[in-house]
């Protein structure tokens, strides 16, 4: 008991003969209380990434039950869009996990253009949100077209302008053809002649450097 009593005044003196020492000597009571802190929130954080995880599970498999039903019905003709809409909806009511409603949200939209239904598919990722740079692409280029089909001119070019800051670049060619159509739409020729131009610059498809070369041969 005296040894120990002995080695902890030992250590605070230690302690005291440094300015870092002396200041954790004075606030102990604060420092234990931020160790404290860091733990709970250490183990906070591990609690609610659990949380998160079951929460994807459960809406995976929930999302994964409309695309084999309300879904298959839609691309089979059995069920049609405004009670495509319905279903998403009543899932995405009941589960906020990001990457399940992503994916399935996509899928609803791509089966809705392709049927013409341009309103409905507009409605399912308006209001989608992305958590990275692919799932960017993948919701801007989506939404672009929709808001172009609905008049929306200046919502799609700034969907496509958003894309161009990204580190991801997916089929840069056909967003710079896209935003030069777009831009040509509103009249500002030169925004769409450097779109298309830039085109040319690209490691990109033939495709779009002949489809860039024709909209050039348009401004003129």
């Amino acid at each position: 008991m005296t040894t120990k009593t002995a080695d902890s005044q030992n250590f605070e003196t230690e302690l005291k003969t440094t300015e870092l020492g002396e200041f954790l000597l004075k606030n102990k009571a604060i420092m234990i209380i931020i160790v404290l802190l860091v733990i709970l929130g250490i183990l906070g954080a591990g609690v609610f990434h659990a949380m998160d995880l079951k929460n994807e599970a459960k809406a995976s498999n929930l999302y994964h039950s409309y695309e084999v039903s309300a879904l298959k019905d839609f691309t089979e003709s059995k069920l049609d869009a405004d009670g495509l809409v319905a279903a998403f909806e009543k899932v995405a009511k009941e589960n906020s996990a990001h990457h399940a409603k992503f994916t399935s949200a996509l899928l609803t939209f791509d089966a809705l253009t392709s049927k013409g239904n341009d309103t409905q598919a507009l409605k399912i990722i308006k209001d989608l949100t992305s958590k990275n740079s692919f799932q960017t692409v993948l919701l801007n280029t989506r939404q672009a077209v929709a808001l172009e089909k609905s008049g929306d001119i200046d919502g799609a070019i700034k969907k496509l302008e958003a894309l161009q800051t990204l580190d991801v670049k997916v089929q840069e060619g056909k967003t710079y053809i896209d935003l030069g159509r777009l831009y040509q739409k509103k009249g500002n020729t030169d925004m769409a002649k450097k779109s298309f131009e830039f085109v040319k610059t690209l490691n990109t498809e033939s495709v779009f450097k002949s489809l860039a070369d024709y909209y050039l041969q348009t401004l003129k």
